[in-house]
């Protein structure tokens, strides 16, 4: 049985973050694929949310849409941290001069390997 809500995406944050906190794994894992399938967050967004509730491949992909962009606006750098900003800023340079080579998700996780490995390790509590 499928079982399909209708809910927005505060309310499907707040069903991902308690179902996070207390293991609700079944819930957990509906409300990961609601926002990989129909919910389209900011590139800051899938960063902080993917730290948050510990999915390595939301920070990826939100790290990947940022190096991509011409800036970074101060909210943006604000939420995600000054050593966050700073790298993806020395990222997204070295994509401007032509400098990074071909495979950008290769040199994210490169920049970010000790906190991607944290989260990645974090992420596994929830897997059955």
């Amino acid at each position: 049985m499928s079982v399909h809500l209708e809910l927005s995406e505060a309310e499907w944050i707040s069903v991902l973050r308690l179902s996070t906190l207390w293991y609700f794994l079944k819930y957990r894992q509906m409300a990961i694929s609601h926002f990989n399938d129909t919910i389209s967050l900011t590139a800051t967004e899938w960063v902080v949310y993917g730290r948050e509730f510990k999915i390595r491949t939301w920070m990826e992909r939100g790290c990947s849409e940022i190096v991509g962009h011409l800036t970074i606006s101060k909210e943006s750098a604000i939420m995600l941290g000054f050593d966050t900003t700073f790298e993806l800023f020395k990222l997204r340079e070295r994509r401007i001069q032509g400098t990074l080579g071909s495979n950008l998700k290769t040199a994210i996780r490169e920049a970010f390997k000790s906190e991607l490995d944290l989260v990645g390790r974090s992420e596994l509590r929830y897997r059955r």
